[in-house]
């Protein structure tokens, strides 16, 4: 389950099957990058892009754990969030290369599955629009981030940084959280894991 807005939730129906195509389709880059050397994708999204592939493999674990699953939420941690945000950049590529190349969404359109999530029967003519529509299903999923006002504490009082994570309920270790150095076993067990959760019909 995530912690979402509206309690801990674990997703179901239109999001479910969203987001189980889109981290499907990260975990199709980094097991490339891992297994066959393809060149690392950036996120643009320094709390996942700056981990070593096994620890983003982690990382994207996490998060198909809490989004697909009925375990307890994770532990509240910037690099959770992160790794989220991580998830929905890869969203709005997606659907950056349908505009790119319409004819991609023949055999699947992101823009519809994003539509059928939002559910209101409009959808955006822009590109600008669809990323503010992605923007609203994670904000429906996560809230508010917090994870992005690392940089903004990283000079700061401590004091300061400790009141933030109080006002927002965080735990006092939310920006100190690393991901574990993986082996290749650990590595593999993560990928069968997040693979059982896309590919397990529902």
């Amino acid at each position: 389950m995530w912690r979402t807005p509206a309690g801990p939730q674990m997703l179901t129906g239109a999001r479910r099957d969203l987001f189980r195509g889109v981290i499907g389709v990260m975990v199709d880059h980094l097991v490339a990058e891992c297994r066959e050397g393809v060149t690392a994708w950036r996120y643009g999204i320094d709390d996942f892009d700056r981990w070593d592939v096994e620890q983003r493999l982690w990382l994207v674990e996490q998060v198909a754990l809490g989004l697909l699953s009925k375990r307890p939420p994770p532990p509240p941690a910037a690099i959770i969030e992160a790794a989220f945000d991580a998830v929905l950049a890869e969203l709005t590529e997606l659907i950056k290369m349908e505009f790119d190349d319409p004819e991609l969404a023949a055999t699947r359109s992101w823009r519809r599955d994003v539509a059928g999530v939002l559910g209101d029967g409009s959808e955006p003519e822009d590109l600008s629009g669809w990323r503010a529509a992605v923007t609203r299903i994670g904000e429906s999923i996560q809230g508010v981030f917090s994870y992005d006002r690392r940089d903004a504490f990283r000079d700061a009082d401590p004091r300061a940084t400790a009141a933030f994570l109080v006002r927002r309920g965080l735990p006092e270790d939310f920006f100190a959280q690393l991901p574990p150095l993986r082996t290749i076993q650990q590595t593999q067990l993560s990928i069968d894991r997040i693979q059982h959760l896309v590919f397990e019909p529902w």
